[in-house]
């Protein structure tokens, strides 16, 4: 071609093609982008929504806890308290409709992992009651072993015999080790972070999953040492708390309670245990609680958001506190 000569009407069009295509895909870029921001923008909305929608929630319960403490002190089953799965339908602030879902559980219904030291020191009566709990619930030795050293080493040096809280009942029980569990309560020699809720123990090497799962309904992690409520507490709990109690016959302690015949007091407890060879002072249960955690969900086309909390409702102040507060399941 002759320098002279201009560029053939086909390559001039081949570049306004690829110019048409570049700015094409720009273009596309810049929109995917924005709906990515978009959607990331909605996303924080709906989690803000809920997560205020949720946290009402949780001051309801606080308020519920209060008001009823009032007129009804005893928790047990079934109480005005309890919403075991409770949902009702609401409708969000965009016209979706949701439900939202509220489970209150009684956490002195349950084994305190943090009852194993008491003033910087381990206590291996309690220590026994839980490889006792371990061994009725089919947890391996090995597995109980592992998670009460756990516990053991992030309480040990946390507690100061100044400082740590006293127990919720005076006098001290004693659960009688089998031969194929015996306690084991010598102190660790490292101090491990202390553990806030059971799950925390999924980053102990050697425990499984399938081991916290099983000890979930049963075992529990709080602030300060408690008593077992006998009202709201299963047979394997009571099994393992009270010492010289038998499965079977802690099922038939509670058989009773459980078609209406609560405990009114501690001394009924003693009572109706018929355990004449076992001090009254040794048996460390209850009719009332101070610890629930609540479980807050809502769900819509949008997804599902959820919150749980730890409260403590003071009986005596007749004040509740939220202890802890996490989204997510």
């Amino acid at each position: 071609m002759h320098p002279s000569q201009s560029p053939a009407p086909g390559m001039a069009v081949i570049s306004v093609l690829l110019i048409v295509a570049l700015i094409a895909g720009l273009a596309t870029a810049l929109m995917t982008r924005q709906n990515t921001v978009l959607h990331s923008v909605q996303n924080e909305q709906y989690r803000l929504r809920n997560y205020w929608l949720l946290r009402g929630e949780i001051n309801h319960v606080q308020a519920r806890l209060r008001h009823i403490s009032h007129r009804q002190p005893v928790v047990r089953l079934g109480g005005d308290w309890s919403s075991s799965g409770q949902s009702r339908p609401i409708t969000l602030d965009n016209g979706i409709p949701a439900r939202l879902y509220t489970l209150i559980t009684d956490e002195q219904s349950k084994y305190n992992l943090t009852n194993l030291v008491e003033r910087g020191q381990i206590q291996p009566k309690e220590v026994s009651a839980f490889l006792r709990l371990c061994a009725l619930l089919g947890v391996p030795p090995a597995q109980a072993e592992l998670i009460s050293q756990r516990v053991i080493s992030s309480l040990i040096d946390d507690q100061a015999p100044d400082t740590a809280p006293p127990h919720k009942q005076t006098g001290t029980h004693s659960v009688v080790s089998s031969p194929s569990h015996p306690v084991q309560a010598k102190a660790p020699h490292h101090r491990a972070p202390r553990l806030r809720v059971l799950h925390d123990l999924t980053a102990v090497p050697g425990v499984q999953a399938a081991t916290l799962a099983r000890l979930q309904p049963y075992v529990t992690v709080l602030p300060e040492r408690t008593w077992i409520n006998a009202n709201t507490a299963s047979p394997v709990v009571i099994a393992a708390w009270v010492p010289g109690l038998s499965l079977e016959q802690a099922k038939a302690l509670l058989k009773s309670r459980d078609q209406g015949t609560w405990f009114i007091n501690h001394g009924d407890i003693i009572q109706r245990l018929n355990m004449p060879q076992l001090p009254s002072h040794e048996v460390l249960l209850g009719i009332t609680s101070s610890w629930f955690h609540v479980q807050a969900l809502v769900q819509s086309a949008q997804g599902i958001s959820q919150i749980q909390a730890l409260i403590h409702h003071d009986i005596r102040q007749q004040r509740t506190q939220l202890m802890w507060l996490r989204e997510g399941v």
